[in-house]
């Protein structure tokens, strides 16, 4: 239901659930009248009718009266339940949602069942569940700190491994191909950094294996720059790892089709950065 306002506040709404469930307990009678423009006024309409004859009014006893021409119940009895749900501001309007009937009985048993599933996870009363989920949303974002933190460290810890190994050029460049397996797309990023950022002439170049796709990832330090043409990297080797994606100087990724050919890629960036 959308009504011409920017606002209400959720207690007006069960306010309006309290007293329209009062109606339906009620069992209130739905009753049908057929008058002409004349007869209107003998009723007290929520919005006046387009029409001057042969006009279907429905009145609830002692609560509405409109004109409409629908489908209507014996008494408000047979509604069995009104709940609100939620509502939403949408064109600067708000849009109230309801479950009427039996979908409202449905609702409700789906949620309960939702609430005991939770209870029964976290070990607590129905009342107690908020109380639970918010410690534990605390104690996930401590972790999740924490958890950044080390992977930073481990991240430059890792990169200097990766340096370390690398195999020299001639011209002095230092040429990382890894494969990697899992890692998450933090951990992928924060190696591409140490590499961009190395003071050394050096280029990087990761594949990501597992899970849902299989992306890859390109760094340049300021020292190499130079030797690392996008565009040729992208028609001549990206091809052979079925790989697609961009960026911009210094940091490159995308995604590819597998690491079957490697040793290829690997052997063809030797001489592509010669």
């Amino acid at each position: 239901i959308e009504v011409q306002t920017d606002r209400i506040s959720d207690d007006s709404l069960f306010e309006i659930e309290d007293e329209v469930n009062a109606t339906v307990r009620s069992g209130a009678a739905v009753i049908p009248h057929i008058t002409d423009s004349d007869g209107l006024k003998e009723f007290n309409l929520r919005r006046p009718s387009k029409h001057s004859e042969n006009i279907r009014i429905i009145e609830i006893a002692d609560t509405d009266c409109v004109a409409c021409g629908g489908v209507h119940l014996a008494d408000a009895s047979e509604i069995g339940l009104i709940k609100y749900v939620r509502q939403e501001k949408i064109r600067g309007n708000i849009r109230t949602y309801w479950k009427i009937g039996r979908r409202a009985y449905m609702d409700y048993r789906v949620k309960s069942g939702i609430i005991a599933e939770l209870c029964t996870a976290n070990s607590c009363r129905d009342f107690e569940l908020l109380d639970k989920l918010n410690s534990s949303a605390e104690a996930y974002s401590k972790i999740r700190q924490e958890y950044r933190s080390l992977q930073a460290d481990f991240c430059g810890l890792y990169a200097e491994k990766l340096i370390t190994a690398a195999e020299t050029s001639e011209s002095g460049l230092q040429l990382i191909v890894s494969i990697e397996e899992n890692r998450d797309r933090g951990f992928i990023d924060g190696l591409m950094k140490q590499f961009s950022s190395s003071e050394k002439k050096l280029a990087a170049f990761i594949i990501n294996t597992g899970g849902e796709k299989t992306t890859w990832a390109a760094a340049v330090s300021d020292s190499a720059a130079g030797l690392f043409d996008f565009g040729r990297f992208r028609s001549e080797l990206l091809p052979l790892i079925g790989g697609k994606g961009g960026g911009k100087p210094p940091i490159w990724q995308g995604v590819a089709a597998g690491s079957g050919n490697l040793d290829a890629f690997a052997g063809r960036l030797k001489t592509f950065l010669a």
